[in-house]
């Protein structure tokens, strides 16, 4: 999301979103919860931390792009009279 110009907040909300909704049935149901891989298979935390860091880290380039993206108005800093 961040790659096709949307904000940080933006795919932050999504992911907490479906991070809530998992959380919410598991604990109506009653199951405990289980961290998996992509390919559903059970993996452990340090494994986890690993999977996120090999494939879901956003690049330095990425982070150091400009957040705004807004035209200027034309407007510089104003001075101070005399």
């Amino acid at each position: 999301m961040v790659e096709r110009g949307a904000d940080h907040l933006n795919p932050c909300c999504g992911v907490a979103a479906h991070l809530a909704e998992g959380c919410g049935s598991c604990s109506t149901a009653g199951c405990p919860a289980l961290v998996c891989d992509t390919e559903n298979n059970p993996v452990s935390p340090a494994e986890a931390k690993a999977i996120i860091a090999e494939r879901w880290t956003v690049p330095p380039e990425v982070r150091a792009r400009p957040r705004n993206r807004k035209p200027a108005k034309g407007k510089g800093p104003q001075q101070a009279p005399q």
